[in-house]
């Protein structure tokens, strides 16, 4: 148990890498939020899942069947939904506004 042999007993290097990319992933996301604003972090994380799934399918073989698919992009407009930001999908097919002078 834990107060044998203390919280740390077990890990070893993979689980330290994991803990480091995690604390370093929180830092990367506080500079974003600080830097840019919300809408850019939830691009970021959009991009981020796409392009895990892309990975995985190149070097571990991921087999892509249509509910993954709509898994990746329900979960892609759900962070958009929680930050109440939602994109707006339609923005193609309304005309650009001409910029004045």
């Amino acid at each position: 148990g834990i107060l044998t042999r203390g919280f740390f007993h077990g890990y070893n290097p993979w689980i330290w890498a994991s803990v480091c990319n995690n604390a370093f992933g929180g830092l990367l996301i506080a500079a974003v939020i600080k830097y840019a604003d919300n809408i850019l972090k939830n691009f970021a994380t959009s991009v981020s899942i796409v392009l895990t799934t892309a990975a995985s399918v190149q070097y571990f073989g991921l087999a892509l069947s249509w509910p993954f698919i709509l898994g990746v992009a329900c979960v892609c407009y759900s962070v958009f939904l929680y930050s109440g930001s939602t994109p707006d999908l339609l923005s193609f097919l309304r005309p650009m506004k001409e910029k004045p002078g």
